[in-house]
């Protein structure tokens, strides 16, 4: 008897232990603690568990990198479990840490009901040894319509809060993290964007996350511009369900148009904003070139010393320059410039393309001021074996770059390699004596067909994943200048990769070039076409 009586505590101590090992896990994982929840899927009436396993494991990472950051922007395709993770994971940051303030906002009052009975649902599903001693003070009876509230022993309340995206929604409120759900298609999404800032100043978090709703809106520009805001972006594609198989995707597009297949089950981020309804590019194209994007291998900006005359590399993740190649001293390389101002809504952008293989080697993408635009490709430049630069003329902006390129009052030398244009219709010209490459009636057609063509020819290597969706958005108009940019969207990239293209045109080594052997025709000669 006294044996059966040990080993029964025995088992009751491993029981304890486990359980507060559990609890433990739970406190320190968001993954560990809703691993024990479960709760009903409204659409398949089947219940929901969180697994992470079976191709599943993405979302374990998903609640890690919430639990790093401070601004989480996530792009997603439909029906991945993303918003249960965003609501799981404010439900454990209200249990974990006593006095928590979450605030999640949807489209409107009926989607703000679903968060907060989600959120319901995962805590009565919870075992009493993780509620973490919290006791439910609202709602008293019935669930809950808009708010959760918490008491702890140490007396603090945290609140659990849904409501829907209103022109007031944040303004006046405190938190100590923000769920944005479905943000793209939040009517007021402007507004609330920038008064749920304020919310979270102190240290709290924001976490953005929607489907695609085309573009011009607040969540495209914020997608389009994360790296300069400092948020911590993430694609989800289609194929993260493990579920999807090539059959799966197959059956889908017979259903759904390809507009409407590439905004709900994109399988890209470029293919997730738009369909192929105005886009003056190839689609099937820029579909081939968002499945081999390449993430930069580094980013960095140059920090010049106050002589103005060396510079250092700072690798930092929201460098302005985008590094994809180290320069090879063996080739040589062309710089194009297109420029803004610095204080307005386009970005100065600068492509660094190989003369040898038409690569894009490396991109500056910045909001800043003309001279520091300057600097910066001064030693872009000399980097990459003193490349030829070009720099846009035709918005105003590119004498203003220019100059401080050639003047050398900043320590500087001169740069020894800026384009000077030469008009291919008229050859007997002169080369111009000003710098730069003119944007006219002439050579905007011509350099943007002639990306059509290397984009439809797949000719270039690799085309960045920020450059695709900007094509994605380059689009027929019916006033001048047509294609450009839609309304709401940046051709800044698209511009700039047009222009080097054309540099490479003038100054590559093209393959089939016969510019430089042309022989002398003698008596007789008969050209060698299939036709002759």
């Amino acid at each position: 008897m006294a044996s059966a009586t040990a080993e029964d505590l025995q088992k009751l101590q491993a029981r304890i232990d486990l359980l507060v090992a559990e609890r433990d896990a739970a406190k320190q994982s968001p993954a560990e603690f809703l691993r024990h929840t479960k709760a009903v899927d409204p659409k398949t009436g089947q219940e929901f568990f969180f697994h992470f396993d079976g191709g599943w494991e993405w979302q374990r990472e998903e609640l890690e990198s919430f639990r790093e950051h401070q601004w989480i922007l996530r792009l997603k395709a439909r029906q991945l479990g993303e918003s249960w993770l965003g609501i799981g994971y404010c439900l454990w940051k209200c249990l974990t840490i006593s006095g928590t303030r979450a605030l999640c906002v949807s489209t409107g009052e009926d989607e703000a009901a679903k968060l907060i009975n989600r959120a319901w649902d995962l805590w009565e599903s919870l075992p009493k040894h993780l509620r973490m001693d919290a006791t439910v003070i609202k709602p008293t009876k019935h669930r809950p319509a808009t708010r959760i509230e918490w008491e702890f022993p140490d007396k603090k309340v945290s609140h659990l809060i849904a409501m829907p995206s209103t022109p007031k929604a944040g303004h006046g409120e405190t938190a100590t993290c923000v769920f944005l759900d479905e943000f793209a298609r939040h009517q007021y999404a402007e507004a609330s964007w920038k008064a749920f800032i304020p919310v979270i100043a102190d240290g709290g978090q924001m976490i953005v996350v929607s489907t695609a709703n085309g573009f011009g809106n607040e969540f495209y520009d914020l997608w389009t511009q994360a790296s300069e805001r400092g948020l911590h972006s993430r694609f989800l594609g289609a194929d993260r369900h493990p579920g999807r198989d090539d059959g799966w995707f197959d059956r889908m597009r017979l259903t759904l148009e390809p507009a409407d297949m590439a905004e709900q089950y994109p399988l890209n981020a470029s293919e997730a904003f738009m369909g192929t309804a105005g886009c003056w590019f190839n689609v099937d194209a820029l579909d081939h070139y968002a499945k081999k994007a390449r993430e930069p291998a580094e980013r960095f900006q140059f920090l010049v010393d106050d002589s103005g005359t060396k510079a250092t590399r700072e690798k930092r993740s929201d460098g302005w320059v985008r590094l994809y190649d180290k320069p090879d001293p063996e080739r040589e390389y062309t710089i194009y410039a297109d420029v803004a101002t610095g204080k307005g809504l386009d970005y100065t952008d600068v492509v660094v393309m190989d003369l040898t293989d038409m690569n894009i080697a490396a991109e500056l993408h910045a909001k800043i001021d003309p001279d520091l635009a300057a600097e910066q490709m001064h030693f872009l430049g000399r980097m990459y074996n003193t490349a030829r630069i070009a720099v846009e003329m035709g918005g105003g902006f590119g004498e203003a770059v220019v100059i401080p390129l050639r003047d050398g009052k900043k320590g500087r030398r001169p740069y020894p390699k800026l384009y000077r244009h030469v008009q291919d219709d008229r050859p007997d010209y002169k080369q111009n004596i000003t710098f730069g490459f003119p944007i006219t009636g002439k050579t905007r057609p011509l350099i943007i067909n002639a990306l059509a063509s290397a984009l439809r020819e797949r000719a270039l290597p690799h085309i960045p994943a920020d450059t695709l969706l900007e094509m994605k958005t380059f689009v027929r108009h019916d006033t001048n200048p047509s294609p450009r940019a839609a309304d709401g969207a940046h051709d800044d990239r698209v511009m700039a990769l047009a222009g080097a293209l054309e540099m490479y045109r003038r100054y590559g080594h093209h393959p089939q070039d016969v510019r430089s052997s042309r022989k002398r025709r003698k008596k007789g000669y008969t050209a060698d076409y299939a036709w002759a």
